[in-house]
């Protein structure tokens, strides 16, 4: 993630209704006024948003929160709370051993 998805007015509002903002942000609708999409809190790999559900992680203070849900704003399902920082960890170690396996086959 390019821009550190901080925000304290998403992060303080309950998951659900942040959850709906975010979503607004990232896909809003054909007959908005919006001219650019916002994917600073898009967490989804590929896969999953084109299977229709989304990941956004919101991070304030030492915590971060990933609010998930199906396609539409209204399909709010969970969330996840963790130490600011921790997703990013994950994804970065699965990214590195995933290219260090690769890296180690070829050479094979």
């Amino acid at each position: 993630m390019s821009i550190p998805p901080v925000d304290e007015h998403l992060f303080h509002l309950p998951s659900k209704e942040g959850y709906e903002e975010i979503y607004k942000k990232a896909f809003p609708e054909e007959n908005s006024q919006v001219e650019d999409s916002d994917y600073k809190h898009l967490a989804s790999p590929v896969s999953l948003s084109d299977d229709g559900y989304n990941i956004f992680l919101i991070e304030w203070g030492q915590q971060g929160k990933l609010v998930y849900g199906e396609d539409g704003e209204k399909n709010w399902l969970g969330e996840v709370v963790m130490k600011i920082g921790e997703f990013q960890g994950v994804v970065n170690e699965a990214y590195k051993k995933f290219f260090d396996n690769a890296e180690s086959i070829r050479m094979q």
